[in-house]
């Protein structure tokens, strides 16, 4: 129940964030609308660029998402005082490591993921914590052989994903890692992850 009041409470604060008449805009767009309504979005394209990203994500185009994720890495320290900039530096580089992982390059997708634990956080991964966000690259990271690597990433966002809710998830992630198993590292292991203790 108390998890249950937390996140409810959290959802509530959260609202202030997508608040914004752009968020619901942004949201019904596709892709080639964005880019047409870029400059009179002036400097809501920065959400325009996250929204454009996630939908690469799901869809696994890796060329579209390194060319979002570098936009999106390149203009983000014009921000860095918007509630969104930790989700960019988080999400660019964590589609950069998908996509290097994808294409074997092992050293580049590990530099991605030490560059996404840099992240200061944000309401989202502050609140709802790393299922929410695309983290697949550790699963492929994992079957490389990476789990030094992969578990030092973990280790690194502990500092800002600290809540109960949150380190559940660890938790469960740290248990399948030290018995050679390879979660998916998503918010599917969520009932599992709350039966580990």
């Amino acid at each position: 129940m108390k998890k249950l009041i937390s996140i409810v409470l959290s959802i509530v604060a959260l609202s202030g964030c997508y608040s914004n008449p752009f968020a619901v805009k942004a949201s019904n767009l596709n892709d080639k609308e964005l880019v047409e309504h870029s400059t009179e979005l002036g400097t809501h394209y920065f959400y325009s660029l996250s929204e454009r990203l996630e939908r690469a994500v799901k869809s696994k185009d890796c060329p579209k998402m390194q060319s979002l994720a570098g936009e999106l890495l390149a203009i983000a320290p014009y921000y860095s005082s918007n509630w969104n900039y930790g989700n960019a530096i988080f999400d660019g580089h964590m589609a950069f490591a998908a996509c290097a992982v994808k294409e074997k390059k092992i050293d580049s997708a590990i530099n991605h993921i030490n560059e996404a634990a840099k992240t200061p956080g944000s309401p989202q991964l502050s609140t709802f914590g790393p299922p929410y966000h695309d983290m697949s690259a550790l699963s492929e990271l994992l079957k490389e052989g990476r789990k030094k690597e992969v578990k030092l990433f973990l280790s690194n966002l502990k500092r800002f994903w600290d809540s109960e809710f949150s380190q559940d998830y660890f938790d469960f992630w740290e248990k399948e890692i030290e018995q050679n198993r390879i979660p998916n590292f998503d918010a599917s292991e969520g009932e599992k992850a709350s039966k580990v203790n």
